[in-house]
């Protein structure tokens, strides 16, 4: 991968300053980015829809990242090109790595919700220093959707007692460890007493089970869930979020003005090759439009929405 120099900034976290290393550099990464084949008919996937189907016969996906400081916000970093069957979720871990390799390991990493998840917000805290910034992925229970609905937020996790105590007061009879038989991860079951659930005023918007169950992660895992949603849904965070607002247009612009869509040659090496080069390229006709005063391009308003505003 290919690093285009930045400095790092001072950042803050639960009230601890760290300051980042010279050599670092915040990025904000592109989640559901081009996936570029080596067929005539390339294909895509849309801005945002997560994972895309299998393509029929080789192809690649190329991700790109910038620099979140206002210095370099408009500069290219990092591209990296793997096969198109590999999801970005997976990506994440293998980023920061390489990244630390390099010495650019960022202080704060700004990304899309396809690369947050509760096993990446700790490890990228405990082996990189990383704090991945982002939406956590979708709710999509009926408690979610129901405005009065109980979600497992709401509850009270005692840790050190094995309990879980629900907002009405009653307190989980059963706990179990157990492990994904797909993914192998591990999580935390937790059961209430049908007997306390049947009667409670709250169950209509609690389960439409004879009780609730919990699936919960691991301390250390759920904790920096729940933090990294409070983050994301307070002003603060909203504001620093914003920062990784322009990487679609860097996306859209590698894509219509310089080929990021179709790959020119077979193999994962030269796919991946033509990636830096399409980064170095955005670079330089960015440098080019600086020196030139070219203004920044308005965005694109539909016909429809202008007449709704």
């Amino acid at each position: 991968s290919l690093s285009f120099g930045g400095c790092g900034r001072a950042t803050s976290s639960g009230g601890t300053a760290r300051t980042a290393k010279p050599t670092q550099c915040d990025y904000a990464t592109r989640a559901g980015v081009v996936r570029a084949t080596g067929s005539s008919r390339p294909m895509t996937s849309t801005p945002g829809s997560g994972p895309s189907p299998e393509p029929i016969g080789p192809g690649t996906w190329s991700t790109l990242r910038r620099p979140a400081i206002p210095a370099c916000r408009g500069w290219s970093s990092t591209p990296t090109t793997t096969p198109a069957n590999v999801h970005e979720a997976v990506r994440t871990g293998a980023i920061h790595e390489a990244l630390s390799e390099a010495g650019l390991a960022p202080s704060e990493h700004l990304v899309d919700a396809v690369y947050v998840s509760a096993e990446q917000l700790v490890v990228a805290t405990a082996r990189h220093g990383i704090d991945l910034i982002g939406p956590t992925r979708s709710n999509h229970s009926w408690q979610r959707r129901d405005a009065e609905g109980i979600q497992v937020a709401d509850f009270t996790v005692d840790w050190e007692r094995r309990s879980v105590r629900c907002p009405e007061g009653h307190e989980s009879t059963s706990w179990g460890e157990y492990r994904d038989t797909a993914s192998g991860r591990p999580f935390i079951r937790a059961g209430f007493n049908p007997g306390d659930c049947r009667p409670c005023p709250a169950k209509p918007c609690c389960t439409r089970a004879a009780s609730r169950r919990l699936t919960l992660h691991p301390r250390a895992e759920h904790e920096a869930l729940a933090a990294a949603r409070k983050q994301h849904e307070s002003k603060q965070g909203r504001r620093l979020y914003a920062q990784r607002q322009g990487i679609e247009g860097t996306i859209s612009q590698g894509v219509r003005s310089f080929g990021l869509r179709r790959a020119r040659y077979r193999g994962l090496a030269k796919t991946a090759f033509q990636g830096v080069a399409t980064a170095a390229a955005l670079n330089l006709d960015r440098l080019a439009a600086w020196f030139e005063h070219r203004p920044l391009a308005r965005a694109h308003t539909s016909r429809f929405s202008a007449l709704a505003a």
